[in-house]
């Protein structure tokens, strides 16, 4: 029964002088960790085998498993020359390694399977074995699950408290638990752990009031704070493996004579350039000595500081928070006043108070309310349909009255219609019902149509909310049939040497093109229209993320044209561009052909790749007459009996801009070595079957590769009737 002290050197003698060299006796010692380790389908498992006694390096190691009501069985060896042999039907998922650091064996295992549930042991010199590793492997729906309770804990200070986390599908004496929590507008933090072998670890910020414990009976983690205080209200919550999580207790503890702190208004609404005036009324503390903190929290953010106002009135900001912020103090009604001067969009933001540290008020939402009308510039015709949009930031449409109004040149504004949060709508005197109005939760925009419009109805309108906020105007212009604009496109056919410069003219008739917005649009043989470029009356250019500086639009006062500049132009350019005015007036197009030499050849590989659900596939795409390293690369598939739709482009700067629905499970690559484009995608669903092209320059596509995802039932299926057949034959024999 030899135990690890008996380790050491022992040596022989008689009845004389003389000793034997003696003999050094190593009792080598593996230990196995985790004891129990639990991983879902699909997932990776680790499982570690730490050496006493001996040196990894210098050792073979075998790794067996024991599977529920079955022998043991041997996975694989690695021997010194790190040469891996495994057993029969073990694949590469199963991959050994040494960590000399902490002198261990390490049995990683990658895409996990239930079938795999079984103990695993390390083993060395032939008859030395660890304790083993209990490997369970669960399916998502039965994975732990943690529930806490209560989920409102409201104590006096000083008293205790004990937060419960009870485990379902897991018991708690083989589980490690970590504590962590949250504070009102600060991020998690780790709290303290408590592992399977009783050790307990605490952060810095830790304090012995707090002490986690099992209670074996409930199956559930308790979490004890003893003579809580106030700095203890917080969000606590129970963790296991990680990545499960409890949903949380909420901690209160209330003192006697604490500050309340009740800020007004609730929500403070301002536009653009004006000054808001945020109020924080204390009781129970006189705010000429008290210290007061103000924070605020962007949409999607954690709270930030703003400023501190120190009793002796020192105000310390905090970074990037300019004298737009002042801090006050008002003794006549106990309060604290945050005024923002010049305020502007990105204040829009919840402001909150707080005292004594850790006592908020409830919050005063800040909305700097903007606005937008679109277009600038309405033109219709007479009898046809008029929309005015008026677009919405920093408040709900569904939340708030609007009013349009309209100003008819050389006259006063009139109210047309209000639209309350009811939807119901009120006209003014002599404004029927082909005004209407209607709001548009999807872009938060409300909409004033007007129909069988009449020259009459020229005018400028206006959308207010709250009153006083108001929208810039949209001029809406309503012509005769005959006067309408009409745009011409010259040349209708334009030829040119790949590297030059070409101009593309539209000429407008019956407008002036310094009163109206242009937009560019392109069409590639056998793809859709999509939009290029505008260019606003205002001098502003907006382009589309395929659009390049290579593209400018212009005007030509002159000849009253539009201009669309094309310098250095490519293969890719070739296409038919039409310009277009008022949404609904085209020009006829000009189809731009540019011609080159050396046209590059894209030869897709293999044709046909079969992979399994769950695996990996690899796409190649090489390419003959161009530089991979110099070209963007645009990934198309095509699923049986619909339109090709794009899966990814991957610019020459690595940039890459995924498609509708596509994520990051869709990876391309380049590979120099062979001027090769590579798509990967991982994690392979039978949805994924479909042709995938790859191409370049726009319009030069690869042959198509078929890719065939197997799903893992149909493989499953198929090896079942396998096994009959051999099963049959067998017998026969």
């Amino acid at each position: 029964m030899v135990q690890p002290s008996d380790t050491a050197v022992y040596y022989c003698s008689v009845a004389t002088s003389e000793s034997g060299k003696g003999s050094r006796l190593n009792v080598t010692i593996l230990i196995q960790s985790p004891s129990v380790e639990r991983v879902t389908e699909g997932q990776t498992a680790w499982l570690q085998c730490t050496v006493r006694n001996a040196a990894v390096s210098h050792t073979d190691v075998h790794w067996y498993r024991e599977l529920p009501g079955k022998d043991r069985e041997r996975v694989l060896t690695q021997d010194t020359g790190n040469n891996i042999h495994r057993s029969p039907g073990f694949t590469e998922r199963f991959q050994p390694s040494r960590h000399t650091s902490n002198n261990s064996f390490i049995l990683t295992i990658t895409m996990v399977q239930p079938s795999y549930t079984a103990v695993y042991y390390c083993s060395v010199w032939g008859d030395i074995s660890g304790n083993g590793t209990q490997l369970k492997v669960t399916t998502p729906l039965s994975d732990p699950v943690l529930m806490q309770y209560p989920t409102v804990s409201k104590v006096p200070e000083g008293q205790a408290v004990d937060l419960q986390c009870a485990m379902y599908n897991a018991s708690v004496t083989d589980t490690d638990v970590h504590w962590h929590y949250q504070r009102a507008g600060y991020h998690t933090e780790w709290l303290i752990s408590q592992f399977v072998n009783g050790t307990i670890t605490k952060s810095r910020d830790s304090h012995h009031r707090f002490q986690p414990s099992r209670n074996v009976g409930s199956n559930s983690y308790i979490l004890t704070i003893v003579n809580v205080t106030l700095n203890d209200t917080a969000v606590y919550r129970c963790s296991v493996w990680s990545y499960i999580h409890g949903a949380g207790t909420q901690l209160s503890v209330t003192g006697v004579n604490v500050p309340v702190v009740v800020q007004s208004p609730s929500v403070e609404r301002v536009t653009e350039g004006q000054t808001a005036r945020l109020q924080c009324t204390v009781r129970n503390a006189k705010v000429p000595g008290t210290f007061v903190k103000w924070d605020r929290k962007l949409p999607g953010k954690v709270r930030e500081g703003v400023l501190l106002d120190e009793p002796s009135n020192s105000i310390i900001r905090s970074p990037g928070f300019t004298e737009r912020f002042q801090s006050s103090r008002d003794t006549s009604n106990n309060s604290f006043i945050l005024t923002i001067t010049m305020v502007q969009p990105s204040d829009t933001a919840v402001y909150y108070c707080s005292v004594w540290g850790d006592i908020s008020g409830n919050g005063t939402q800040l909305n700097v309310t903007i606005l937008i009308q679109s277009p600038s510039v309405e033109r219709v015709t007479e009898g046809q349909t008029a929309r005015l949009q008026c677009t919405v930031r920093n408040a709900a449409v569904s939340h708030t009255d609007v009013h349009w109004y309209r100003e008819i040149l050389g006259k006063d504004r009139e109210r047309v219609l209000t639209q309350d949060t009811g939807n119901n709508i009120h006209r003014s005197p002599g404004f029927t019902e082909r005004f209407q109005s209607s709001r548009d939760t999807s872009n938060n925009s409300f909409i004033l149509t007007i129909t069988m419009v009449q020259p009459s109805d020229t005018a400028v309108y206006y959308c207010s909310v709250w009153g006083d906020i108001s929208g810039n105007g949209t001029q809406l212009n309503v012509t005769t049939p005959l006067s309408d604009p009409v745009l011409m496109q010259y040349p209708t056919v334009s030829k040119v040497p790949e590297g030059q410069a070409v101009d593309l003219q539209c000429a407008m008739y019956n407008a002036s093109v310094i009163d109206t917005d242009v937009h560019w649009h392109y069409q590639r043989a056998g793809y859709h229209t999509e939009w290029l470029i505008s260019q606003f009356v205002n001098g502003t250019i907006t382009k589309s993320r395929h659009s390049h500086h290579r593209f400018q639009p212009s005007r030509n006062v002159g000849s009253n044209s539009y201009i669309l500049t094309i310098v250095n132009v490519t293969l890719s350019d070739t296409a038919v561009y039409r310009c277009s005015v008022w949404s609904y007036i085209h020009g006829a197009g000009t189809q731009l052909n540019v011609t080159g030499v050396n046209v590059p050849v894209l030869i897709q590989s293999p044709s046909v790749e079969r992979v399994t659900e769950g695996q990996t596939a690899r796409l190649q795409c090489t390419v003959r007459n161009a530089a991979v390293s110099h070209t963007d690369v645009h990934w198309y598939r095509e699923l049986p009996g619909k339109d090709r739709e794009r899966v990814l482009t991957q610019d020459t700067g690595n940039n890459i801009i995924w498609g509708s629905g596509f994520t990051e499970r869709f990876q391309p690559s380049r590979h120099t070595s062979n001027n090769s484009f590579i798509l990967t995608i991982t994690m392979v669903q039978p949805s994924d079957t479909a042709v995938y092209y790859c191409s370049v320059w726009g319009d030069i596509s690869g042959n198509g590769t078929q890719l065939n995802v197997t799903s893992k039932s149909s493989l499953h299926n198929n090896i079942l009737k396998s096994s009959s057949l051999v099963t049959v034959w067998e017998v026969s024999m």
